[in-house]
């Protein structure tokens, strides 16, 4: 019998993690001050019958010229909700679950400083340097090459802390359908060989991250 895949072994671990959260009787004590919170702030009006994705741009949409910001989730993220920007200045991408900084917990305040938790799997990606930025106003595109740095952790561990290539692709819908971000590259760990990893669909040596996105906007014009 074939082992299962590490893609879904995470999978796996980051469900039983949401699922105990969701059916533990500990969730009102953890969210409580949370929805206290939510339960005094003005709330804003939604339009009846708006979607995911593009249709959200609606609610303060149009901020962003150029640029692009918001949410993806998929496969390629072991099914974590991720984060993405794209700006001149600032390309990046993260994802995690479940974890616990000191003090965001109760009764973890005493925990010292760095010893949070960063649960089943987490990544950070930010560019450090963004040496390229290219806005195709046919195509309603916008490409970003440069350097990046990547912090992959898997059960609170970090097991990569690197600089490498990427290539950010980000596309304006207009409307029609949800729009899409992609950030395309390669690391030791990374890499169209690792059965956790996505192939890019620009590079076959390289991995992939993003999809469709669910919040958020990526404006072009």
């Amino acid at each position: 019998m074939s082992s299962p895949s590490r893609r879904h072994v995470l999978v796996g671990a980051l469900a039983g993690v949401g699922g105990a959260v969701l059916a533990g009787s500990s969730v009102g004590a953890l969210l409580g001050h949370d929805q206290a919170r939510a339960a005094d702030t003005l709330e804003v009006p939604v339009r009846a019958g708006t979607v995911s994705g593009k249709s959200r741009k609606a609610h303060g949409g149009g901020a962003l010229q150029n640029a692009g910001a918001g949410m993806h989730v998929g496969p390629d993220t072991a099914m974590g909700i991720s984060t993405f920007t794209i700006n001149p200045s600032a390309v990046s991408c993260g994802v995690g679950s479940l974890g616990n900084s000191p003090g965001a917990v109760p009764m973890t305040g005493s925990l010292p400083t760095g010893a949070g938790t960063s649960g089943p799997f987490a990544m950070m990606m930010y560019a450090t340097r963004v040496s390229s930025y290219s806005v195709d106003k046919h195509l309603h595109s916008i490409t970003a090459r440069g350097t990046m740095r990547s912090i992959t952790a898997m059960g609170g561990q970090v097991c990569e802390d690197v600089l490498h290539p990427f290539i950010a692709v980000a596309y304006d819908r207009r409307g029609e359908r949800p729009d899409e971000f992609y950030l395309h590259f390669l690391t030791p760990f990374w890499n169209a060989q690792n059965p956790m990893a996505t192939k890019s669909s620009l590079n076959d040596a390289w991995a992939m991250f993003g999809s469709p996105i669910l919040f958020g906007e990526v404006n072009v014009g």
